[in-house]
């Protein structure tokens, strides 16, 4: 097995190549209006597990999505990934999403696999501590594991958000602290310094 990197850069795209310097994407969280759940790998009597096309969840204002090109030949994605982001908060604590999909030609993004983090979680080893708002952070984010065949022609894509509701918990951006949840203006980064980028189990 290999470990491709795959990097986030400007214009939404996902590719091998590291990027160059560019603006970092921004999108506001609302707490009150948190992005839902549509598919994954859980057990409920309530919402359907498993794939699910999630294109219409991903054209939401409050997700930023990055797609590479279509793929020349079949890439074979069997283990467990993970995803390095580097990103900034205007709150003292917010949540991190990822999720990672199969786009079809026909548009279909089908859900494979995703994690979270909550920032003030962000050091597994270490005591809960609250962010500086706007200060760049780096979060590891498990996503689990998946084995998924890219046919030739489909692209990949990884979107990030702020909630998964109501799998996960919606994060009121206040730190613990009691009160009305407050919104977030979230910033993520994708240059050279902070290379956001996904960490992709290929099979040769």
């Amino acid at each position: 097995m290999q470990v491709r990197e795959l990097f986030l850069a400007g214009g939404g795209r996902l590719s091998e190549v590291p990027p160059e310097r560019s603006q970092p994407d921004t999108y506001v969280f609302d707490p009150t209006n948190p992005t839902p759940t549509v598919a994954g790998s859980y057990v409920s009597s309530v919402y359907r597990p498993g794939s699910g096309d999630v294109s219409g969840i991903q054209a939401r204002p409050d997700v930023v999505v990055y797609t590479t090109e279509p793929l020349a030949r079949p890439l074979d994605v069997v283990g467990p990934l993970r995803f390095v982001l580097y990103a900034s908060s205007t709150a003292r604590d917010t949540d991190f999403a990822v999720r990672l999909s199969d786009v079809f030609p026909d548009g279909r993004a089908i859900q494979l696999q995703n994690g979270i983090i909550r920032a003030r979680y962000r050091d597994p080893d270490g005591p809960a501590e609250l962010i500086q708002p706007d200060r760049v952070y780096r979060f590891e984010i498990d996503m689990w594991a998946t084995a998924n065949r890219f046919q030739a022609g489909h692209r990949l894509r990884v979107d990030i958000s702020s909630a998964d509701f109501p799998r996960f918990d919606r994060n009121a951006n206040l730190g613990g602290v009691e009160g009305p949840p407050a919104s977030a203006r979230q910033r993520i980064f994708h240059d050279p310094e902070t290379p956001s980028h996904l960490l992709l189990p290929v099979l040769p």
